[in-house]
């Protein structure tokens, strides 16, 4: 059985992995601040290399700001963890209300076999890093 867990611990985030049995932990750091606790945090593979390298989309529910911006918003990021070398090895933002950084939807897919795209801007995933490609 596989499975992919994303939790909030000691201030930060934690990945964890199981398969056949096996759970590795890979912490990464997120701002909890900008996460309501009480809706809900959950991801999606969206690939994985020969090497061990766990592509995901991380989804949560945004905390609102004090001018009640972003009541019912939504963050999300892809993130690469490396399970070889226990690291977050790739962190961008593909959504976010809190940030003009993103727009509403970035489209991210999975592009075999190793590689995927975060909108238009395509990424390969080289030797337990991710390399962004020209577009």
């Amino acid at each position: 059985m596989e499975l992919d867990q994303l939790d909030l611990r000691d201030g930060g985030g934690v990945y964890k992995s199981t398969r056949d049995g096996v759970t590795v932990e890979v912490p990464f750091a997120i701002d909890i601040s900008k996460i309501d606790p009480a809706r809900r945090h959950d991801s999606e593979r969206i690939g994985q290399t020969d090497d061990g390298v766990i592509v995901l989309l991380d989804r949560y529910a945004s905390r609102a700001s004090p001018d009640g911006h972003c009541a019912n918003g939504i963050e999300s990021y892809v993130r690469a963890f490396s399970l070889q070398e226990r690291k977050e090895v790739f962190a961008a933002l593909a959504e976010s209300c809190l940030s003009d950084k993103a727009g509403p939807d970035a489209e991210v897919a999975w592009e075999a076999p190793s590689g995927f795209r975060v909108g238009e801007q395509r990424y390969a995933v080289q030797a337990q890093k991710v390399v962004p490609l020209a577009t």
